[in-house]
């Protein structure tokens, strides 16, 4: 909550809550129109397979701080395509 305190006075948001300042960040996102979901920019749930098979061999996968499933990637990716914020 420290970090999210100190986001919010950078930020200056009136309230220095967690969800106060979840609230602000998707308001800002709307404000300059990044999309909501990948849906939005036309990628259907039918690519989420070759998705995640590309995410599990991109570099940045190995230098993860935390390892993932091939289940568990291709749930967040349904999850990005579907709605994610």
């Amino acid at each position: 909550e420290e970090k999210v305190r100190r986001m919010s006075e950078a930020m200056q948001f009136d309230d220095h809550s967690v969800g106060s300042f979840i609230s602000n960040i998707e308001k800002l996102l709307d404000r300059i129109q990044i999309p909501r979901s990948l849906s939005e920019i036309g990628v259907p749930e039918s690519c989420a397979g070759r998705i995640t098979e590309k995410a599990m061999k991109d570099l940045a996968y190995a230098t993860n701080p935390r390892s993932a499933t091939f289940e568990e990637i291709h749930k967040l990716v349904l999850a990005s395509i579907k709605k994610a914020r």
